[in-house]
């Protein structure tokens, strides 16, 4: 079967990928009806925040295995909808809310790293990273929007990806520190990998295969410029989403507390 383009996966991951989270959300609605023993609570809990912060651990390790940049980019956007998980499990009101948002703001960079990658690619027909290298010699435009949306993934603290993140890390440890500690080790391995492709396509030994690439465009740049910009909105002003994502948590928090499923309560 052929790969999808790089355009197709961009949009899957923004729009339809989140999807999936919602619909496991609204599930949580209706199994947080039913009664368990406080033991097997706080079991099925603990079982599940532990397992996805180990699923979000092991996308990272397939990421940093990764030659081609699209799939090192398709493994640490695994890692984040892991984490997104890691938030549902949790089944309090930061964890929650953290994953609603880290699904928005997932949407947003991820798919503008498939926007770029599928620039370069476009230009060069091949996605190694070994086959780029000091790209910000020949690309200064492209190399500050790659270098931002990176940082944006990585979860720069004032851009979209801090934000999800540490709020889904207060939510699991009040439920599972350990779940937490394996999702603080994966938000450093995801900041390895993906800056070491910064250096490696940026500004690693400069390919002269590369001397001929076109900078981006202005059709490219009016592309990616309002992705960018949300970075930095949701990022420096979080409540624009959190005061709409709170009246719609609320009934599920309620229900979680009413059926005592949240462990130790």
């Amino acid at each position: 079967m052929p790969e999808q383009p790089v355009e197709c996966r961009a949009r899957l991951r923004e729009f339809l990928a989140p999807c999936r989270r919602h619909g496991l959300a609204v599930t949580e609605v209706h199994t947080a009806r039913v009664e368990l023993t406080p033991v097997l609570q706080k079991l099925v809990m603990d079982v599940g925040a532990v397992g996805q912060a180990g699923h979000a651990h092991e996308a990272n390790d397939l990421a940093l295995a990764q030659k081609d940049v699209k799939k090192l980019v398709a493994y640490s956007s695994v890692s984040h909808l892991g984490f997104v998980m890691l938030g549902l499990f949790a089944l309090n009101t930061q964890g929650v809310e953290g994953a609603i948002y880290q699904m928005l703001g997932h949407g947003l960079s991820t798919g503008a790293l498939f926007l770029l990658v599928g620039i370069i690619y476009e230009r060069r027909h091949t996605r190694m990273i070994d086959s780029f290298g000091g790209l910000a010699k020949v690309m200064p435009v492209y190399t500050v929007f790659f270098m931002i949306t990176m940082l944006s993934s990585v979860g720069l603290p004032g851009m979209n990806g801090f934000v999800g993140e540490f709020t889904i890390l207060l939510g699991t440890f009040d439920i599972n520190w350990v779940a937490a500690a394996f999702g603080t080790f994966g938000i450093v391995l995801a900041a390895w990998y993906l800056l070491t492709a910064v250096r490696k396509l940026l500004y690693g030994p400069f390919n002269p295969a590369n001397q001929n690439l076109k900078d981006m465009n202005v059709r490219e740049v009016i592309i990616a410029l309002p992705l960018v910009f949300f970075f930095f909105v949701i990022g420096l002003f979080p409540n624009l989403l959190f005061d709409k994502i709170n009246p719609a948590t609320a009934p599920l928090i309620e229900i979680v507390q009413t059926t005592g499923l949240i462990a130790g309560r």
